[in-house]
């Protein structure tokens, strides 16, 4: 099977710290968010696509691991940020969507 640039990419962050992962969380979000904004993303479109395909889209709101966050008592947690979850070969795979609003 063929993978694909994300697949390739993703077999890197093994080797990354949590803080350089919540690093690269936060780039991907801005870059997702940006790319919003100036119309590239279409995540309705993107999420009507996936309805038909026996995948289900969620909505979830997550802590950030800073221990000087609202969200690290639990006060305030981050997003809502959307997700698409679909089970391939009896796992699950997930896919961020963008930020709900």
């Amino acid at each position: 099977m063929k993978q694909g640039r994300a697949d390739i990419v993703a077999k890197t962050f093994k080797n990354f710290s949590l803080s350089e992962l919540l690093d690269l969380n936060y780039a991907l979000y801005e870059e997702i968010d940006r790319r919003k904004e100036q119309g590239e993303l279409d995540t309705a479109a993107f999420c009507q696509e996936h309805k038909q395909e026996h995948k289900t889209i969620r909505s979830v709101y997550t802590k950030c691991g800073k221990t000087t966050c609202q969200c690290a008592n639990g006060e305030k947690l981050h997003g809502p940020y959307r997700y698409l979850y679909w089970r391939e070969s009896g796992r699950l795979h997930s896919r961020y969507l963008g930020k709900g609003k």
